[in-house]
């Protein structure tokens, strides 16, 4: 009898050690598995984000070179459609733009790269909510040698203010002018956003 109460009680613990044994394994593979998920949604939040702001990065870039076209082509009314419709409301545009033609000395034959200098996005349940972004074009030549850097603000995403989204405003800097001017007098005496070296199409925007 005491016999069998040992093997019994030898059974038992076997029994246990195996239970205990299971859940410890059931429990690793559980964390496996939520890891392997959490991995696994990480990475294809990520990538929708890269993908996304690529995406919208490059619509942004291609508007840009629509710019560059219209400005060196005087084409008023094409350039004018690339803007938004609050930069439409709040400024004269065909004025604006009729004027930077006559800002630029000589016509314009060339440029450099054409490079996002500042962007901003937001989500909310993994869309993208907004995307901005601001975009020169350097070395734009003339061809009475005058250096020039086209700079303009674009909205390809904007679901809480969609009178927003398009160019919101192109300023135009006369490289050549303004480099002249810092030579002669000084970084710190000359204002780049002076008239003389800056013109503005469109802006108040963000107002």
């Amino acid at each position: 009898m005491e016999k069998n109460d040992y093997e019994l009680q030898n059974y038992k613990m076997c029994l246990d050690l195996l239970g205990r044994s299971v859940m410890k394994k059931s429990r690793l593979f559980l964390l496996i598995l939520i890891m392997l998920v959490t991995s696994l949604s990480l990475t294809s939040c990520n990538n929708i984000i890269t993908t996304s702001s690529f995406t919208e990065s490059s619509k942004a870039r291609d508007e840009m070179k629509q710019v560059y076209k219209y400005l060196k082509n005087q084409k008023t009314k094409e350039l004018k459609n690339l803007f938004c419709e609050k930069a439409d409301w709040l400024n004269d545009l065909n004025a604006e733009i009729e004027g930077a033609y006559d800002f630029f000395d000589g016509d314009i034959v060339s440029h450099g790269d054409i490079d996002p200098y500042s962007e901003g996005e937001s989500w909310r349940h993994f869309k993208m909510t907004r995307y901005s972004t601001s975009v020169e074009i350097l070395e734009v030549e003339t061809d009475a040698g005058t250096e020039y850097v086209i700079q303009a603000g674009i909205y390809t995403v904007n679901e809480e203010h969609p009178e927003k989204v398009g160019v919101t405003f192109i300023a135009i800097r006369n490289e050549t002018a303004y480099e002249s001017a810092v030579e002669l007098y000084g970084e710190d005496e000359v204002d780049p956003n002076d008239a003389e070296y800056r013109y503005l199409i469109g802006g108040n925007v963000e107002d």
